[in-house]
């Protein structure tokens, strides 16, 4: 995956438009009187002579811009790469109080998202418009409609805990009784409506058979994200408790107990905390998962559980069927804690666990106290503007009826076509760099080869967003039937999402399938498909575009490209074969120097320390992403050299930048992709939860490890 930050988004900066027409003078002229563009950035004069060849294009004009904008040419590429080419960018953006973060890659989702909402919002001029469609336009109605919210959500959400949850004691008092309490029952309900306070279930691709799905079954997230803000008292453990009263207080006048409760949740929460596997435990300790029949769950009678789980949507299962057991210990000590807790500490918390993940659906009032708690932990100040969350969660919804729009006005057949035969031109060195791998043996390149051949990608969109037969798209949310409810249509959402979920479990597996929408800024490698995917909303300046000078290009989605190849062949990637199976098929000497190149990563990136938290790397827990950057970048550069050799004098140099080779403007956008700033909490959170290192040293250790830019750049050994 090319990047996790869920919370992060990500924008694009705005194209100059407009056509420019030029007349090359041998004297010396500056650009802005030229185009008749001010650009304050590109003030020098150049010269234009007639052995010179520059690319005048608007899209060229504003490359060059971008770049001019961020590089600081007082320090030495060789010296810090990432400072070199992201300085001036740093010195003077700016992080929206309410974003975590400002980037390169931020702005391609802001972007993206006031697409999203041009499109939502204007009106259709299609008569028979997709019922689909239709009922995106409705869902993102009822978002932004706050006044309904504050009229209708209290009620349907208080409603649904009584008739659906039994009740939340704490607002009840002592009118709660646990006659009707059945842990098994709560778990199933909110299973079904995809929250998992103590346990997830769920369907996932078969391991060992990457055509079917099989059961998971692993521990919870935490409400505070991090067991170690667990571990001792602090100023996000005591406002927890606050919000969570202030909350309780905002529904019910009963406050005798309000306290108690309250303190007991915790408690219990905080118990459950201490037994969560971090991410780097993950890693670590993955290889005490295991497979077993569902006869053989026997923990919680989970075996009971879960078939009454699938029950519940019309599958009946066989002694067959599979589960996956994940992270066992937790799954046994939180069992026993629970079990040793009484029915209104359980009762409270799985409800308050529930509130928590649905107050961003609840009246303002509601999200103005949970926003505090968000202001202390990442260090925002105010909330995003409503339509932009509206756009985000409706495209997380309907976003495959949303990209059918979306393709049609800003995604081109030249723009895939071309990504098509850049993405052959990278593979093609890939595989090219596995055949002149000295520490692997021959029968396992060959094994490689045939993997990295066997890869399916998909570039913009799956086939029938865009195909004049929309059944199948349709289909696909023939059940997602909205009102003017909000609440109602965040409930209705949640529940056909667990339920598709779980029926699933009879469905084939297929590598074609699309997890994530085409309106989506990432770029996905799928192990258990060996499938790689470019949704259309990623392919934006500066990782793509049709007009770009090539050496751009590979600089961007070329290195994306290789990266997302490299993932079939780190530390994870390499456990599946070219059908996605886990299978062990690498020899034994190969997988030895394998673990021997893989340490030097991990020692590596370890040895780095964020300065701005005073925090080192985790280089186990980013070691899959920081071999994927490594291959990703040396591929794609040499797949550039390549092209380069056999399309001589294509490229043309930018207005400004003209000083820069070919070869090093590849380097600089590919830094430039990474320029980014980040709030200090959220940072400090990154640092213990995301696969992917930080981004100055994705840029410093990939650029240090490589021969080709130390000649590029005329940087000495060790510098």
């Amino acid at each position: 995956m090319f990047s996790t930050w869920s919370s992060s988004t990500w924008t694009i900066l705005t194209l100059l438009l407009g056509a420019v027409s030029c007349v090359l003078f041998i004297t010396t002229i500056t650009l802005a009187v030229l185009y008749g563009i001010e650009r304050n950035d590109i003030k020098e004069s150049i010269k234009l002579d007639n052995n010179t060849s520059f690319c005048l294009t608007p899209y060229c004009i504003n490359a060059a811009n971008y770049l001019l904008q961020s590089i600081d040419e007082s320090v030495d590429p060789c010296e810090n790469f990432y400072n070199f080419t992201c300085g001036k960018w740093m010195n003077k953006s700016v992080i929206p109080d309410d974003e975590l973060d400002a980037s390169v890659l931020t702005s391609l989702a802001n972007e993206l998202n006031q697409r999203i909402i041009d499109l939502l919002t204007t009106s259709s001029t299609n008569n028979n418009e997709l019922q689909s469609i239709s009922n995106a336009r409705i869902l993102y109605a009822s978002c932004i409609n706050e006044d309904a919210i504050e009229t209708d959500s209290l009620k349907t959400i208080l409603s649904f805990i009584d008739t659906e949850l039994g009740g939340w004691p704490i607002i009840k008092g002592s009118n709660w009784s646990t006659l009707n309490y059945s842990l098994e029952n709560q778990l199933l309900r909110l299973t079904l409506y995809s929250l998992y306070p103590l346990y997830t279930t769920a369907t996932t691709v078969d391991a060992t058979n990457s055509s079917l799905y099989s059961i998971f079954i692993g521990q919870s997230q935490l409400n505070l994200r991090t067991k170690e803000v667990y571990a001792a008292e602090n100023s996000i453990t005591i406002l927890y408790r606050e919000v969570i009263r202030d909350i309780v207080l905002e529904l019910t006048n009963i406050t005798l107990d309000i306290d108690t409760d309250i303190a007991d949740m915790f408690a219990l929460e905080k118990n459950i905390a201490q037994y969560v596997w971090t991410p780097t435990d993950l890693i670590n300790r993955a290889a005490e998962n295991f497979q077993i029949s569902i006869d053989n769950v026997t923990k919680f009678d989970f075996s009971g559980y879960i078939r009454r789980l699938y029950q519940s949507v019309g599958l009946n299962l066989t002694e067959t069927d599979r589960v996956s057991v994940n992270q066992i210990d937790y799954l046994h000590n939180v069992s026993m804690i629970i079990n040793q807790s009484s029915p209104r500490v359980v009762q409270n918390y799985l409800v308050w666990c529930f509130v928590f993940e649905m107050i961003d659906y609840m009246p303002k009032r509601f999200q103005v106290i949970k926003q505090k708690l968000n202001d202390l932990m990442l260090g925002t100040s105010t909330k995003q503007l409503r339509s932009i969350e509206c756009s985000t969660s409706v495209n997380n919804v309907m976003g495959f009826a949303i990209s059918r729009l979306y393709i049609e006005k800003y995604f081109s057949e030249q723009t895939r076509n071309q990504l098509l035969e850049q993405y052959q031109t990278v593979r093609n060195e890939f595989i090219d760099m596995i055949g002149q791998a000295s520490w692997m043996d021959t029968v396992s390149k060959n094994r490689a080869v045939k993997k990295a051949q066997a890869i399916l990608v998909s570039i913009g969109y799956p086939e029938y967003v865009g195909s004049v037969n929309v059944t199948e798209l349709e289909n696909q949310y023939i059940n997602y039937r909205f009102n003017l409810s909000y609440m109602y249509n965040s409930l209705l959402v949640r529940r056909l999402i667990g339920t598709q979920n779980l029926q699933k479990l009879r469905q084939l597996s297929l590598r074609t399938t699309w997890d994530y929408p085409p309106t989506t800024v990432n770029a996905f490698y799928i192990p258990p498909h060996n499938s790689i995917i470019f949704p259309a909303g990623f392919l934006q300046t500066p990782m793509f575009h049709v007009e770009a000078p090539r050496y751009l290009n590979f600089g961007g989605i070329g290195m994306i490209m290789a990266h997302e190849m490299t993932h079939g062949f780190d530390s994870r990637g390499r456990s599946y074969d070219e059908n996605g199976n886990i299978v062990s098929w690498w020899t034994n000497e190969t997988s030895v120097a394998f673990e021997q190149k893989k340490q030097c990563i991990i020692d590596q990136y370890s040895n780095y320390t964020m300065a701005q938290v005073n925090i080192q790397v985790d280089g186990i827990l980013t070691q899959a992403e920081n071999i994927a950057d490594n291959g990703g970048l040396k591929a794609s550069f040499y797949a550039y050299k390549k092209w380069a050799q056999v399309n001589p004098n294509i490229d043309k140099k930018l207005p400004g930048l003209q000083k820069y080779s070919a070869e090093q403007l590849f380097f600089i956008n590919f830094g430039y992709m990474w320029c980014s700033k980040v709030r200090d909490s959220f940072q400090a959170i990154l640092m213990e939860t995301e696969a992917h290192a930080p981004a100055m040293f994705r840029v410093i250790g990939t650029t240090s490890n490589f021969i080709e830019f130390d000649r590029v750049f005329g940087c000495k050994p060790g510098q």
